[in-house]
């Protein structure tokens, strides 16, 4: 046989004591009914407490010390029933101030809906406890103060700015309506926002946090986590472990933190950060800001035309734009690089990069190490930085630097464009391909060649191999023992300082400057004055003398 016992504290007297200048009245009395039925204990008890100036201040507190039904609400003269029955002496909802359930040991089921504002008018302060056990709890009207307790707990917060602990278990807590701050605590939690901007800490353990409605904060925890923001400006924390971070619509901030996490930015302009990990970070739509940091990741800038910012961090990265003109800086490792259908501008750092620049007038530093620059449609501009580069154009005028190192230039195909390609230190191979090209050598032995169409090649300070090909071509040894081969077309060839070694085709003009070697010199006089100029050594290959047209340049010019 179990017993149902109630302990009511009513006003029924007084006493008086003066503290600090202000008079304090208490009453108390207490009646105790006892009645035995075949349920688990509860225990129903209220305070009531006046101090001077002040109205009276009533607390109903209900203590289940086993598996109880808690259903708090009003009859139709709005006194406090519990599970449909009045409480002993009988308390009008109108005259509480605070509400405090505790469950107790055992599964319980609290349920406050019938706390409503229109019956509980002066209440402002809800307390519920589950205690240990797998309860169900289901909030007020109010704002109020919910916890699970120990054990799998199910908790709908309600209407009110509810805190909602879930404690120790795989709790499942729903916010409800108002702003909540919801903690997960110990546990695989489910915990959901509600309306308005919340707060969800998963606690350890492996959650599920969804925002919901509101300008929410998601924090995972250690443990796996997935974090869904919903619609509204979030912040999400994965914290430790491999997470998944969904911001949803709205201006998102995600952070990954440690573990191999997968972020999503959805419709919005947000902010993702990955974090140390391999990790993977989609922007969504949107002019978005996109981190990798350390580890190996996989960076998307969005599906549509809005520009964004991509930061791959350290690791060997991948980072890709869409639509938009995007800014993407791989930084440091071996990178791989995709610009979109816009013009993109594009760092790659130190590593062994490989770049392709898409569609649009891209600006690309590839920085050092040996990098591949694949150049898309429109007018690109390309600079390989320190390392044996190798640098394509695509259709469009490009313009190519190799920068230090060993690097090979191609120019594009496309008769419409006017490439240029350039090198720095190094021994460098250019090829211009179709278009009217121009080809720098600079420093180093390299070896230009001009393609078809009207190119103009420079050779630089060193032993360079200079070809015009087809096109009425300009070719320029510059200092060092060059080789210089015209090709077909009306081609003007200026050998320049150095034993120059120079195949010509018809209709050129060419141009020595005078060699320092005298065994490979020749001299010729000029027939309007009285200089003599030196001429290096000459190639009539397939030539006659009436095929070859002499300028006669003297020093100083």
């Amino acid at each position: 046989m179990l017993s149902f016992w109630k302990k009511w504290r009513l006003d029924q007297s007084a006493s008086r004591r003066r503290t600090s200048g202000r008079a304090d009245d208490r009453s108390r009395t207490a009646v105790q009914i006892e009645r035995f039925e075949q349920r688990a204990l509860l225990s129903i008890s209220t305070l009531v407490s006046a101090s001077a100036g002040s109205t009276t201040e009533k607390t109903l507190t209900i203590t289940a010390t086993g598996a109880e039904t808690i259903n708090v609400a009003v009859n139709a003269t709005r006194q406090v029933t519990i599970n449909g029955a009045i409480v002993g002496t009988p308390v009008y909802a109108a005259d509480l101030s605070k509400l405090v359930v505790n469950g107790g040991t055992g599964n319980n089921r609290i349920d406050l809906t019938g706390v409503t504002a229109s019956a509980f008018t002066r209440l402002r302060n809800v307390q519920v406890d589950g205690g240990a056990g797998n309860d169900r709890i289901t909030g007020s009207a109010f704002a109020e103060s919910l916890s699970g307790g120990n054990g799998n707990d199910t908790i709908v917060a309600g209407l009110g700015n509810d805190t909602v602990l879930g404690g120790n278990g795989n709790d499942n807590v729903q916010g409800g309506d108002g702003a909540d701050s919801i903690d997960g605590s110990t546990g695989n939690d489910t915990l959901v926002g509600g309306d308005q901007n919340d707060t969800l800490s998963g606690g350890s353990g492996n959650n599920v946090l969804t925002g919901d409605s509101g300008n929410d904060s998601l924090i995972g925890g250690i443990g796996v986590d997935i974090l869904s923001g919903g619609v509204g400006d979030d912040q999400l924390s994965g914290d430790n472990g491999n997470d998944q971070l969904v911001g949803g619509d709205g201006n998102d901030i995600a952070i990954g933190g440690l573990g191999n996490d997968v972020l999503s930015g959805g419709a919005g302009d947000d902010s993702l950060s990955a974090g140390d990990g391999n990790d993977v970070v989609d922007g969504g739509a949107g002019s978005d800001t996109l981190l990798g940091e350390d580890g190996n990741d996989r960076l998307t800038a969005g599906i549509d035309t809005a520009n964004n910012t991509v930061i791959g961090g350290a690791g060997n990265d991948t980072l890709t734009s869409a639509a938009g003109a995007d800014s993407l800086d791989a930084g440091d490792g071996n990178d791989s690089v995709i610009g979109g259908a816009n013009s993109d501008t594009i760092l790659a750092g130190s590593g062994a990069d490989t770049i392709f620049s898409g569609d649009g007038s891209d600006s690309v530093d590839a920085g050092g190490g040996n990098d591949r620059i694949d150049l898309g449609a429109g007018d690109d501009t390309a600079l390989g930085g320190d390392g044996n580069d190798s640098i394509s154009g695509e259709s469009g005028s490009d313009s190519m630097d190799g920068g230090t190192g060993d690097d090979v230039l191609y120019g594009d195909a496309d008769n419409f464009g006017f490439d240029s390609l350039s090198s720095d230190d190094g021994d460098d191979t250019l090829l211009g391909n179709d278009g009217n090209d121009t080809l720098i050598g600079n420093e180093g032995n390299n070896y230009l060649d001009g393609g078809a169409n009207s190119d103009s090649v420079q050779g630089g300070s060193e032993n360079d191999t200079l070809l015009g090909q087809d096109g009425n071509d300009t070719l320029l040894g510059g200092g060092g023992d060059d080789h210089i081969e015209s090709g077909f077309g009306r081609d003007s060839v200026v050998g320049g300082s150095g034993d120059d070694d120079i195949l010509a085709d018809s209709f050129d003009v060419v141009i020595f400057d005078g060699g320092d070697d005298p065994a490979s010199q020749a001299s010729n006089s000029n027939s309007t004055g009285n200089a003599t100029t030196q001429l290096g050594q000459l190639n009539l290959r397939g030539l006659t003398l009436d095929e070859i047209q002499f300028l006669l340049q003297a020093s100083g010019r």
